[in-house]
């Protein structure tokens, strides 16, 4: 490895550190890890990321406009938009169940009969990882690189 391959993970590794320092201490090791994995993969850092390490559709943009725009086919895949909404364009940080049903709210859409079943498959497809030991309403969610990359080329599409 040459010089300037060790300086470009640096630059990435800080990218990461700048990424997490405003989260909760509880919630800094695992998002750091999450955004290290992501630059690293695709390689650069850069100035234009939030809090899960990726560049977020317009903030101009409502989530009823991004819904419409994923188009999402089931339940599963409009948690992943509701949460890729809330995270990465708004800011939250990992969601309870309540913020996703209110995101479904904000959407002018009704959730589905079984959202933490729902949330289950979201996480057993890698689309949301949980974070911290919450269980039932107390637990919290994040978007996973999968879930990001679903989102966001479903907006390239369209």
């Amino acid at each position: 490895m040459n010089e300037h391959e060790r300086e470009q993970i640096r630059a990435i590794l800080r990218s990461a550190i700048d990424l997490v320092e405003s989260l909760p201490e509880k919630y800094r090791d695992s998002a750091f890890r999450v955004a290290a994995d992501y630059l690293l993969k695709r390689g650069t850092a850069t100035q234009e990321v939030t809090g899960t390490g990726t560049k977020p559709a317009s903030k101009s943009m409502s989530l009823v406009e991004m819904l419409t725009k994923v188009s999402p086919k089931t339940q599963v895949e409009t948690i992943v938009t509701i949460c890729y909404y809330l995270e990465l364009v708004e800011g939250h940080g990992p969601l309870t169940i309540q913020e996703i049903r209110d995101g479904y709210t904000k959407a002018r859409r009704v959730p589905g009969k079984n959202l933490s079943r729902d949330i289950t498959i979201c996480i057993r497809k890698g689309y949301l990882m949980q974070v911290g030991s919450g269980k039932g309403r107390k637990a919290k969610f994040q978007i996973a690189h999968p879930g990001i990359n679903l989102v966001e080329s479903r907006l390239a599409d369209s």
